[in-house]
């Protein structure tokens, strides 16, 4: 039976952290928060924040200590769980109010009531406006993406801000970045940056940044390999063997082999139980996506 994307990450929530990918995405996301955060608090920790996606809350717990109060909502049982775990250490931040929900209402209940301001305020509603709305690695797994931003901007204070990051889509080799068993629940494998830009602008956004910031190196699998003429790898790929063309075999894409590694049109990598170990990877453009 096929799990339900929400199944897949109850299941894999115990051990999210221990991902190293996961980690670096989140410490670059971080990084590249952390100075707009400051930039808009003028350093006196006064935001409101809503974290749309907030997994096991590390990239929450990160920022938590720089803004007034941060609403961190995850559609995932499992991930929120986690984060109240978490919570519950006496050194966690007070200021977090995890909820395990999907968000497509700007007015939803499950949101904190509206403050005395926003309550008297002409053509709000019932439930809390935020100076600063996030999402990490959320907007891949997202079936409806102007729906998403029209939630997001519906969520937003007079002149708050929305910084979404993700990976961008850099053509067909993008696929590679989720196995098939993580294929479930991915509806995008990165996202196109000038369609991002223009989609945002549609939804209502003002002054729309999206841009590259950083390289993000992820192992997309480890096998055993061997490099062969290419006649005899056509032979053994006649016998069933997989033949892994050149080009996924540059270079910059391996991680770590014992392998003497040479990149040659007449060479290609044939999968051999017996030989060399080598683990692929490939770097993975971050985009940060930003409301101003």
């Amino acid at each position: 039976m096929t799990m339900s994307r929400n199944d897949r990450f109850n299941a894999e929530a115990a051990n999210w952290d221990n991902n190293p990918s996961v980690q670096e995405a989140t410490r670059l996301a971080y990084e590249t928060l952390h100075p707009l955060i400051t930039s808009l608090s003028n350093g006196d920790g006064t935001l409101d924040v809503l974290e749309v996606g907030c997994g096991t809350g590390l990239l929450t717990l990160r920022v938590a200590p720089h803004v007034k109060h941060i609403v961190a909502i995850d559609p995932a049982d499992g991930m929120i769980q986690m984060l109240k775990t978490k919570l519950s250490d006496p050194t966690a931040p007070k200021n977090i109010t995890p909820i395990c929900h999907l968000l497509t209402n700007p007015e939803d209940p499950v949101l904190p009531p509206a403050t005395a301001t926003e309550s008297t305020g002409p053509g709000t509603g019932a439930r809390r406006k935020f100076d600063l709305i996030l999402s990490h690695l959320v907007m891949h797994h997202v079936p409806d993406l102007r729906q998403f931003l029209s939630t997001l901007r519906g969520c937003l204070r007079s002149g708050g801000r929305v910084v979404l990051t993700d990976f961008e889509d850099f053509g067909p080799r993008a696929r590679l970045f989720h196995p098939k068993d993580k294929l479930e629940g991915v509806e995008r494998h990165g996202i196109p940056r000038g369609w991002m830009e223009d989609l945002m602008r549609e939804v209502g956004f003002a002054e729309v940044k999206v841009k590259h910031y950083r390289w993000q190196s992820h192992l997309i699998e480890q096998f055993q390999l061997e490099l062969q003429p290419f006649s005899s790898a056509l032979r053994q790929m006649a016998s069933a063997g997989l033949v892994w063309r050149c080009d996924l075999l540059r270079r910059e894409t391996v991680r770590a082999t014992n392998l003497q590694f040479a990149a040659s049109p007449n060479l290609v990598g044939v999968r051999n139980p017996q030989k060399t170990t080598v683990q692929l990877s490939f770097p993975k453009p971050c985009l940060h996506l930003s409301h101003m």
